[in-house]
């Protein structure tokens, strides 16, 4: 995942960070953060990145969920299950299907956000603790 802000500066600086991810070989997904989707220099930045590789089709919002987590030593999603930055994080894990891999540090469990079907999905590495 290569983390890009609506920005004039984070367009420009992305041609290093896809040369060296093109030149590893490695796949790559671009994912737009602290985006507000009805301003026009989240569109500008989605058209320009669209030139280097695949954008994923779900961004993240700028919500302050995700600093108060971090704060935390947690993830949005594991801070508030049910909350808007559950669900957009939850939603772009389909986009990696076009990097052709599946996260590292990616684990699903039966819990759920919302029931049993819908999966928890965790930035952890597999097998580190959860703090209770």
């Amino acid at each position: 995942l290569i983390p890009v802000q609506p920005s004039p500066l984070d367009a420009w600086a992305i041609g290093d960070t896809v040369r060296i991810t093109r030149g590893a070989e490695r796949p790559y997904l671009f994912v737009m953060t602290k985006a507000n989707a009805q301003a026009n220099v989240t569109a500008q930045t989605i058209a320009a990145l669209s030139h280097h590789g695949p954008v994923a089709r779900t961004f993240i919002a700028n919500r302050v969920a995700y600093a108060t987590a971090m704060a935390s030593g947690l993830t949005a999603p594991e801070v508030a299950p049910t909350g808007p930055a559950a669900a957009e994080t939850a939603a772009l894990w389909p986009g990696f299907a076009v990097t052709g891999h599946t996260p590292w540090n990616l684990w699903v469990s039966s819990e759920g956000y919302g029931g049993a079907d819908s999966g928890r999905v965790s930035m952890r590495r597999r097998g580190s603790r959860v703090p209770q």
